[in-house]
């Protein structure tokens, strides 16, 4: 049997790190196996849909890299299949109508709480005849003994007792398909291999099990992943992670980053940690899933990134950060791919990355705080325009010719670089921090550097 597999969001929220992670591994164990993966959209909720929400869950897709077969299928334009499949087991006698009114259903739940039992349909209705003009639910009759089985990718075998269950409803009173009903039908008709979903959903499997068998229906394999938690183990807040997934492409995270790290979150192998998409698509099982709970650690995700973002092709890289420049209002040069590898290894994000090229290309607007009170105060004005003289007067400009200036600089003065190095830094970059300073002015060009020299000097 070809593998498909399916990811049915519903159009209510953007696409979290959660769902995205189901979507990947559903994603990788299609093409992985040459199969097909398909996306329909669980829109049955009128009141709840958000075409922002549908939109925002399709470019999350598309970022991640996860392309699907064929067209997008919405449950909105399905209600007559469904209303066929509600039909035919009524007919069947393998559901009924349910006629008790709200008020006996909360009753019945009192009484079954306040008696220590599990809430359930005490099945009032089953063989009741038609009664014409009053209002129905329609519930599936469900085996009063024996059990339910199946085994599971990733939980193992899992055995429910029938008693636990009741006569679950599969219309509401309008006509419109419950969950259980709009999905089995849906996983039927698309011909679903395999369900990947998270272990939020083992209690409806059981359940719809039963609906399939009373379609008389093979039921499909399940596979049931444990959900992402936050590192105190806790449900994501958005501190922690369960954020949309656009947010981490906001944040300068690299598509094939976020996707190697939400492979990782709860599937190994061996000790790997750094995998290319098509490495993961070759490797990925689900045999490899843990049982328990995967911890977001944005931490971890950073050195992720870091890590991929040090094999990112410099050409296109380059391409990036230029076209980040111009829109910042800068003119990059010659020198951009020498900046970008010496940035490189500096930055975490494509974020930082281009925040750490930028002062070669444009100007601090201002200083940092910290290091301005630090190295541009009145006593260290006397050394930088000694410094800017020399800067003026240099010939040949190169890093060596540069780097002679502040040696020359210094043995002259009688000061250490220190004294002078670390001043320039922030005049030049406006903070504490850059490339070896020699370098950096160098990239930066001798005229420029006599601006942001003359810049800071005004501004002590």
């Amino acid at each position: 049997m070809s593998v498909i597999t399916r990811f049915p969001p519903s159009p209510t929220g953007q696409l979290h790190l959660g769902s995205a992670r189901t979507a990947l591994f559903n994603w990788l164990y299609a093409r992985g196996r040459g199969g097909r993966f398909v996306v329909r959209i669980e829109d049955t909720d009128n009141k709840r849909n958000d075409n922002l929400a549908y939109e925002s869950i399709m470019r999350g897709l598309e970022w991640l890299g996860l392309d699907f077969d064929g067209e997008v299928t919405f449950q909105s334009k399905r209600m007559e299949r469904y209303r066929e499949v509600i039909s035919d087991l009524l007919a069947d006698g393998r559901a009924y109508k349910c006629y008790c009114t709200i008020e006996r259903l909360n009753q019945l739940r009192e009484t079954q709480l306040a008696k220590k039992q599990k809430p359930k349909y005490d099945g009032k209705c089953r063989g009741k005849a038609d009664q014409p003009n009053i209002p129905f639910i329609v519930r599936l009759l469900t085996p009063d003994e024996g059990t339910v089985a199946f085994g599971d990718l990733v939980q193992g075998e899992i055995v429910v007792d029938n008693r636990q269950l009741d006569d679950m409803v599969i219309a509401r009173v309008d006509g419109s398909p419950t969950y259980h009903l709009a999905s089995v039908t849906d996983d039927l008709d698309m011909n679903i291999s395999t369900i990947i979903r998270g272990d939020d959903h083992l209690n409806n499997t059981p359940r719809q099990i039963h609906l399939l068998q009373a379609m008389r229906q093979p039921f499909p394999q399940y596979a049931h992943i444990p959900l992402v938690h936050g590192t105190d183990g806790k449900k994501l807040s958005k501190r922690q992670g369960g954020l949309g997934i656009e947010e981490f492409k906001r944040q300068g995270i690299l598509p094939e980053a976020m996707v190697n790290y939400l492979a990782r979150l709860g599937w190994s192998f061996g000790d790997q940690e750094i995998f290319k998409t098509p490495a993961l698509i070759k490797t990925f099982d689900l045999k490899g899933v843990n049982k328990s709970s995967a911890n977001f650690d944005h931490d971890k995700l950073l050195w992720v990134n870091q890590q991929h973002l040090a094999e990112m092709d410099i050409k296109e890289l380059t391409n990036l950060i230029e076209k980040k420049i111009a829109k910042a209002g800068g003119n990059s040069n010659e020198h951009l791919r020498r900046v970008i590898e010496l940035q490189k290894p500096r930055s975490k994000t494509l974020i930082e990355l281009f925040d750490n090229c930028l002062y070669f290309f444009i100007a601090p607007e201002k200083y940092e705080e910290k290091a301005s009170k630090k190295f541009l105060t009145q006593k260290h004005l006397p050394l930088m325009r000694l410094f800017y003289e020399d800067v003026s007067n240099l010939g040949l400009w190169s890093v060596d010719a540069v780097s002679a200036v502040f040696s020359d600089f210094c043995i002259r003065n009688e000061v250490k670089l220190g004294k002078i190095a670390p001043s320039v830094r922030v005049a030049l970059t406006g903070g504490g921090a850059s490339p070896d300073i020699a370098e950096t002015l160098f990239l930066i060009g001798k005229e420029e550097v006599l601006v942001r020299l003359g810049n800071a000097m005004r501004s002590i």
